[in-house]
């Protein structure tokens, strides 16, 4: 992993001409859905659990997929970690309220 890099290429995700079945672009429609790629996220916005300090359950390694690297975070959280996100969510969910 080189800084930047976001996380590693997903083996289940699906890849033409690497692990998808000839003949996958004609498939019946009531079973194309199994050959599509499906995005989504996780809207955890208690990400802070990441140093949870539970010693049997350590992380690979510094600044690996998705996490940035401690240093520069904790850096960055000193300079910018007081400021208060302002709440734009018009929505009933207000989960900007509990980032």
């Amino acid at each position: 992993m080189q800084p930047g890099d976001c996380a590693v290429e997903c083996p289940a995700c699906p890849h033409p001409e690497r692990n998808l079945p000839e003949g996958w672009e004609d498939v019946p429609e009531y079973i194309r859905w199994l050959y599509i790629l499906i995005i989504t996220i996780d809207a955890n916005f208690r990400l802070k659990l990441k140093e949870k300090g539970i010693l049997n359950d350590p992380a690979l390694r510094d600044g690996w997929a998705h996490w940035t690297r401690s240093q520069p975070y904790g850096a960055y959280i000193a300079k910018y970690g007081h400021q208060v996100e302002p709440n734009l969510c018009d929505s009933e969910l207000k989960a900007v309220n509990h980032s």
